[in-house]
C-alpha cells in the first residue's frame, strides 16, 4: 500500500519536526513530541494549553469548545529513532494518567492545584460546571451535559496486552454518564491514537495525487442522491447526499480532495466541534441536512444517475466549501460504535451543489465566497494576490531556479502534473530539481510562510519572526511590509521599531534574490549548528563526564561553565538571529545597492553552492574543517557571529543566559539583538585597524573591515 510505503518516511518528518520543536523553542524531548503530535492530529492550541509538567493531574494538552473538552495524555519513548518508534509497545501507564484525569473531574473537586496551567484549564472547567448548574432543564434536550473525550496518545505502534485489556474495561465503565452535581453530567468517551492514527491522518493532509490510499490510480468518487431525487442542469446539480458518501472519500483520499487553488489545513474550530457533537446524537444525526450549509464541489465533469447507475460518478472533485464538514464528519464517525454508525449510514445526510469546472469563470470567487463559517489560512487566501504570483514565477526564472510555494500543497501539485500550473506554463519538474542524491534536499522549493519569517528576521525582526509566525500573513501591515516595501535600511537603525522602518522604505518589492538568501542564511545557520543533543553529548565527552552517573540537572550545571557549550546551546537556538546579524552586515556594506547586489551574492562562496544544490553537506564540511574560500561571505558572516557571541559569553551576559528559564524567549529578546549588532559593529572596527589572525577572517582587509570586504566581494560576484 502507498501508505504503508510512505509511513516510515511520514514518522521521519515528524521526528524532525519535533527535534526542530525542541531546539528552536528550547523543550524537552517529551514536552516536543506533545506539541508536535497534537499539532499533527488537528489541535492548533496557545501554550496556556499545554499543561503537561509537574502536578499536571494526568493532563498533557486541553481543548474546549462549548460544553466539550478533549483532554488528552501523551505517552513517548526516549528515542529519536523510527524504527524503535514504528514498533514501540507501551505499558497501562497513560491509561492511568487518563484515570487520574477522570478522578480530577469527578472526585478531586477539593484538592488546591500548584501548576499554574492546570488551574487556568480549571478555571474553564468551573465556569462551564457552573453555567450547567445555572441552566434549567430542557425537555427535548440535557443542557446540563458536559462532554469529556479522553485521549490517549501513544508515540509508538500499540498498547500492551494486559493494557488494552484494561483499556477496553475503562473504555466500559464509561459507557452511562457519570453525575457531579443535580443539575450536571459529564459524558466521557475513551480514544487511542497511535503513530498509525497519526501518520494516516498526515498522509490525507500531505496527499496531492489522483491516488487512493490503496495506492490504486483513481480520479473519481461516487456520490449518491437521496431516493436518486435531484435537480440537474447541464452545468449543475443539487441533492442530499449520505454523508458516509464523503467521508469514504476523504478517507481514500484525503486533502486531494479539496480544490487545489487554495490549500489549506483547517484545525479544530468551534464549528469542527459542533459538527462532531451534532453527528453523535441520533436526532441530530436525522436534522443534520438542515443545520449544515452543505458541500459545494467543483468537478471537470460528472455522470447523473441514470437506469443503469445509481450514483453520480464525479471526475476529479475539487471540495471548494465544506473542508471542515467532511473532516469533522469524518473524525465523529470514526469514534461511533458499530450500532452508531450503521443509524449515520442510513439517516446523516448532507446538501451537495456540484458544479463543472466551466460553470463559472473564477473557480477563486467560488472558494471565497463560500469560505465562511471557518477562518481559512491567510497565507492560502493570500496566495493568488499579484505579488504572490509574480514572485512565482520570479523564482522560477532561469537564474534562481526554485519553486515558490505560494500556497499548502502547490510544489506537490505542480510534480504531480506541471501542465494543470497556469501560472508556470513551460515549466517542469526538473527544472527544480539539484543533483542531490538527498531525496530530502533534491527539490529547491521554499514555502512564502517561511519566506515571511526569513526576511522579516534580515530587515531587522527576527523576534517577530520566531515568536509572531501565525501572525505575518494575517496582519497587513505585516505582511505589506514582507512583500511589497523594500526597507532602506536595518531595523537597528530605528531602534527596532517598526512603524518607522516601514515609514521610510520604498514602496517596491524586494527581490526574490534577497528574499532567498535570507531563506539560505537561515538553512545555512541550522545545518552547520550541532543540536540540543548533540551539543551535550560531546561536551560530556569532551569534559570526561558520564551523564548517567547524576541526574541531567546536576550534568547541565557543570556544562554550564564551559563556553564551548554554552555557545553551542545558544547558537542552537539562533539560527533567525543569525539571518538578522547577516541582514545588518548587508544593510552597512552596502546600503540600498544591496537590493541589485542578489544574483552576486547567489554566485559566491557558500550560498552558491546551497543555490544550486540545496545541499549542506559540502558546505558542513568546509565550515568544520575551516576549508572554505576566504571570498566566502556566508562563511565570514557566520564565524564573526561566532566571535560576536563567545565575546558576549565572556561578559555578566552569561550569567543571565545561564539563569534564565526561556532561553529561546531570552535569545530572541531586543536587549540580546543590539548587543549582537554592537558586538559586530565593534569587530568592524577592530578589523579595520588589526588583521585578525584567524582563517577565518583571512580575506578581511585592514582599513576595510568586515564591511569592507562584504562590500568587495558582492562587486567581485556581478
Amino acid at each position: 500500500m502507498v501508505l504503508e510505503n510512505h509511513r516510515e518516511n511520514i514518522i521521519r518528518n515528524f521526528i524532525n519536526e519535533v527535534v526542530e520543536e525542541m531546539n528552536d523553542n528550547d523543550r524537552t524531548l517529551d514536552a516536543s513530541y506533545t506539541r508536535v503530535a497534537a499539532k499533527w492530529i488537528g489541535y492548533e492550541l496557545d501554550e496556556e494549553n499545554f499543561v503537561d509538567g509537574s502536578g499536571d493531574r494526568g493532563l498533557d494538552f486541553w481543548y474546549q469548545s462549548y460544553s466539550v473538552f478533549d483532554l488528552f495524555q501523551v505517552k513517548t519513548l526516549d528515542s529519536t529513532e523510527s524504527s524503535r518508534i514504528s514498533g514501540g509497545k507501551f505499558d497501562k501507564a497513560g491509561l492511568l494518567d487518563l484515570k487520574r484525569i477522570k478522578a480530577y473531574l469527578t472526585d478531586e473537586e477539593g484538592i488546591p492545584e500548584h501548576n499554574n496551567k492546570l488551574k487556568l484549564f480549571k478555571e474553564r472547567w468551573n465556569h462551564v460546571v457552573s453555567s450547567k448548574r445555572l441552566a434549567k432543564k430542557d425537555s427535548e434536550e440535557n443542557t446540563g451535559l458536559i462532554t469529556v473525550n479522553l485521549g490517549l496518545i501513544i508515540i509508538g505502534n500499540e498498547l500492551t496486552v494486559q493494557a488494552m485489556e484494561e483499556f477496553d474495561a475503562f473504555q466500559r465503565s464509561l459507557a452511562s454518564p457519570i453525575k457531579i452535581h443535580e443539575n450536571v453530567e459529564i459524558e466521557f468517551n475513551l480514544n487511542l491514537y497511535d503513530i498509525s492514527y497519526i501518520t494516516d491522518a498526515k498522509w490525507r493532509e500531505n496527499n496531492r495525487e489522483w491516488r487512493n490510499i490503496d495506492g490504486k490510480k483513481q480520479d473519481w468518487i461516487k456520490l449518491q442522491a437521496e431516493r436518486n431525487q435531484f435537480l440537474n442542469n447541464s452545468l449543475s446539480s443539487l441533492f442530499y447526499c449520505p454523508a458516509i458518501n464523503l467521508v469514504s472519500a476523504y478517507q481514500d483520499f484525503g486533502y486531494q480532495l479539496f480544490e487545489p487553488n487554495v490549500r489549506c489545513n483547517i484545525k479544530k474550530s468551534k464549528v469542527n466541534s459542533a459538527i462532531r457533537e451534532s453527528i453523535k446524537h441520533y436526532s441530530s444525526r436525522k436534522e443534520f441536512r438542515y443545520l449544515n450549509n452543505g458541500v459545494t464541489i467543483i468537478c471537470k465533469n460528472y455522470s447523473s444517475p441514470s437506469k443503469n447507475r445509481d450514483s453520480f460518478k464525479v471526475n476529479e472533485p475539487g471540495i471548494v466549501n465544506g473542508l471542515q464538514t467532511v473532516i469533522s464528519l469524518s473524525e465523529a464517525y470514526n469514534s461511533l460504535s458499530n450500532e452508531e454508525k450503521e443509524d449515520f449510514e442510513e439517516n446523516c445526510y448532507v446538501l451537495v451543489r456540484l458544479l463543472r469546472s466551466n460553470a463559472v469563470r473564477n473557480v477563486d470567487k467560488v472558494v471565497r465566497s463560500t469560505n465562511t463559517q471557518n477562518k481559512m489560512e491567510p497565507r492560502n487566501l493570500l496566495s493568488n494576490n499579484p505579488e504572490q504570483i509574480l514572485y512565482e514565477k520570479l523564482f522560477a526564472k532561469k537564474e534562481i531556479g526554485w519553486f515558490y510555494e505560494r500556497k499548502q500543497g502547490s510544489w506537490d501539485a505542480f510534480a504531480n502534473d506541471p501542465r494543470r500550473w497556469r501560472t508556470l506554463q513551460n515549466k517542469r519538474k526538473a527544472d527544480f530539481l539539484s543533483d542531490s542524491n538527498d531525496l530530502r534536499t533534491k527539490a529547491r522549493v521554499v514555502d512564502n510562510e517561511t519566506i515571511a519569517q526569513t526576511w522579516m528576521s534580515f530587515i531587522g525582526f527576527s523576534d517577530i519572526a520566531v515568536h509572531e509566525k501565525s501572525k505575518l500573513f494575517e496582519r497587513e501591515e505585516w505582511y505589506n511590509l514582507v512583500f511589497l516595501h523594500s526597507p532602506i535600511k536595518h531595523g537597528y537603525d530605528y531602534k527596532y521599531n517598526l512603524q518607522k522602518l516601514k515609514q521610510d522604505a520604498n514602496n517596491e518589492a524586494p527581490p526574490p534574490e534577497l528574499l532567498l538568501i535570507s531563506h539560505l542564511a537561515r538553512s545555512f545557520a541550522r545545518q552547520v549548528t550541532p543540536s540540543k543533543k548533540e551539543n551535550f553529548e560531546s561536551a560530556c565527552k569532551r569534559l570526561n563526564i558520564n551523564p548517567n552517573s547524576r541526574t541531567r540537572e546536576e550534568v547541565i550545571a557543570e556544562l554550564s561553565n564551559d563556553s564551548e557549550y554554552l555557545l553551542g546551546l545558544a547558537l542552537s537556538g539562533m539560527s533567525y538571529t543569525f539571518v538578522e546579524y547577516l541582514g545588518f552586515a548587508l544593510f552597512r556594506a552596502l546600503g540600498t545597492k544591496l537590493y541589485d547586489s542578489g544574483q552576486a551574492i547567489l554566485k559566491n562562496g557558500a550560498f552558491a553552492t546551497i543555490h544550486k544544490t540545496n545541499s549542506f553537506k559540502k558546505v558542513q564540511e568546509q565550515v568544520k574543517k575551516e576549508t572554505f574560500s576566504k571570498d566566502d561571505i556566508l562563511c565570514v558572516a557566520w564565524f564573526s557571529f561566532k566571535h560576536v557571541l563567545n565575546e558576549m559569553l565572556s561578559s555578566f551576559w552569561a550569567e543571565s543566559f545561564r539563569s534564565t528559564s526561556n532561553k529561546s524567549r531570552f535569545l530572541a529578546n531586543k536587549d540580546t539583538r543590539l548587543k549582537i549588532v554592537q558586538g559586530l559593529e565593534d569587530l568592524h572596527r577592530y578589523t579595520c585597524q588589526v588583521q585578525i589572525t584567524k582563517l577565518w577572517a583571512a580575506g578581511i582587509e585592514p582599513e576595510k573591515g568586515i564591511y569592507g570586504f562584504i562590500k568587495d566581494k558582492a562587486r567581485k560576484g556581478r
